[in-house]
């Protein structure tokens, strides 16, 4: 089939789905906890995507793909990089808005920002900057095993998601950090993941939380470890997107550089 075609059969398949815009309360620990089940069922899917032992000698990757809406008449270019050497994670995102470059930074140290079009902002206090990658799980994963500040609990089966799952929250100084809760549920059969829910803080109706549905359609093989190769996205906006990851470099060579905003050339 037709990759564009196939894409297409994606939205459409799932631009009926009632996702939009739905507010989510926030279920967060007094403390950091690390349910032995729930940990257990996060190894058992990282042995899925090939293993502990084969994740644990990379540190970085650079993917490069497509992304289409049901609105596009061509899928745009995108390229997202991720580093997470000794498990503190950098990531990258570079896609194109409208005729803009859009480039999106995030940096446990340095914060978020985002340039568009050469015009830098600082993002820092609006955006998520401790989120795991969620677009490639065996990353996540590895971070939220390996560092003692992600609480890792189970979820249990409701009407939304009639199946269990595993929740992660990241915690700073002994305290919760809403915005990095990630629920993630995966495949009976082959306990690859499934699907992810993410969340984004909205700052204008009282801190509540927008939930956003990744769903991972197929994965494929990169030597001895598997990553997806086709996604599909729901905003907590409504908007769906079919993503096509066509390369995905793991230990890619990267430079500093590459998650340096003033790299850009584009300050304030």
């Amino acid at each position: 089939m037709n990759r564009l075609v196939f894409v297409a059969l994606l939205l459409s398949t799932f631009s009926s789905l009632n996702v939009a815009a739905q507010d989510v309360p926030i279920s967060v620990t007094a403390e950091i906890r690390r349910d032995p089940k729930a940990i257990l069922m996060l190894r058992q899917s990282l042995d899925a995507l090939g293993g502990a032992g084969q994740w644990g000698q990379i540190n970085c990757a650079t993917i490069d793909g497509t992304v289409a809406t049901s609105k596009d008449h061509d899928p745009s270019p995108i390229r997202i990089e991720y580093r997470w050497k000794d498990l503190s994670l950098q990531s990258r995102h570079e896609f194109t808005s409208g005729h803009s470059k859009v480039v999106r930074y995030a940096d446990p140290n340095k914060g978020a920002s985002i340039s568009t079009g050469g015009k830098l902002e600082d993002l820092t206090g609006k955006a998520r900057i401790a989120d795991l990658p969620d677009k490639l799980p065996s990353a996540a994963f590895t971070i939220a095993l390996g560092k003692a500040e992600y609480s890792i609990t189970m979820l249990m089966p409701t009407q939304l998601e009639p199946r269990v799952g595993v929740k992660l929250l990241h915690y700073e100084k002994g305290h919760p950090v809403p915005s990095s809760e990630q629920d993630w549920y995966f495949s009976d059969t082959t306990s690859l993941p499934d699907h992810a829910v993410t969340y984004l803080r909205d700052m204008l109706h009282n801190g509540r939380l927008l939930r956003s549905r990744l769903r991972f359609v197929s994965y494929m093989d990169d030597g001895p470890v598997k990553v997806p190769s086709t996604l599909e996205e729901t905003s907590f906006f409504g908007n769906v997107k079919g993503i096509v990851f066509q390369s995905v470099i793991l230990n890619a060579s990267q430079s500093q550089s590459d998650f340096s905003p003033s790299a850009e050339g584009g300050q304030q």
